[in-house]
């Protein structure tokens, strides 16, 4: 992440999270940044996410359709400057930001949708 530029170092921030070892259904233990009080204290962005339902409505009958693989979807959307040291983690090698936004932030998906919708979106002509 840091080779790609998601994360970038930082000397001080007001906030910061810790690293939580997580254990995942593969018995693999991974590291995780734990975002819980940030969560606390930031407003839940109520956007309404598509259920798969109503996707596969729209698409029936239609002559084309495209899959988008959406593996690195969070890590393209870039997270305001402002915001970044608020999204902060430290680690034995130091203290690092999020630059784009990370997987675990409450408002991920709503965030991502809503990029989604806008690139999406069908002009009217």
């Amino acid at each position: 992440m840091f080779d790609v530029g998601i994360i970038v170092p930082l000397i001080f921030s007001d906030w910061w999270s810790n690293l939580v070892p997580v254990r995942k259904k593969t018995v693999e233990i991974r590291l995780r940044v734990d975002f819980r009080n940030l969560s606390r204290v930031s407003l839940k962005d109520n956007y309404l996410l598509p259920k798969m339902d109503h996707i596969l409505q729209k698409v029936v009958g239609a002559r084309r359709m495209l899959l988008l693989d959406g593996f690195n979807r969070y890590n393209q959307i870039l997270v305001h400057p402002e915001d970044q040291d608020k999204i902060a983690f430290t680690t034995p090698w130091g203290t690092f930001k999020y630059s784009k936004m990370s997987f675990s932030l409450m408002n991920a998906g709503a965030t991502f949708q809503g990029a989604m919708d806008i690139a999406f979106a069908r002009r009217k002509e």
